[in-house]
């Protein structure tokens, strides 16, 4: 995905989840795990909730199933929300 910031040569992190719990689901948790664990440049810009991830037969993720889902059904899809 082009970044949203609109820099040439960026692209903005989606994270693709399968949440255990649907209904407990917490896009804001989620975020808070990212970045108190990660280096900031890998922080997700979006999480991409998914019944299941894609794959090949040898279990690598297709990523160009995931790319048409997050065009096509962005009810599924959350940023973070920053004060």
């Amino acid at each position: 995905m082009e970044a949203a910031s609109g820099a040439p040569g960026e692209r903005d992190v989606v994270a693709a989840i399968v949440p255990e719990d649907a209904v407990r689901f917490s896009p804001e948790s989620v975020f808070g795990v990212c970045r108190a664990g990660l280096e900031p440049n890998f922080v997700p810009t979006y999480l991409q909730v998914v019944d299941e991830i894609p794959k090949t037969a040898s279990e690598k993720p297709q990523e160009r199933f995931l790319a048409s889902a997050l065009d096509a059904d962005r009810s599924r899809v959350f940023t973070e929300k920053r004060a």
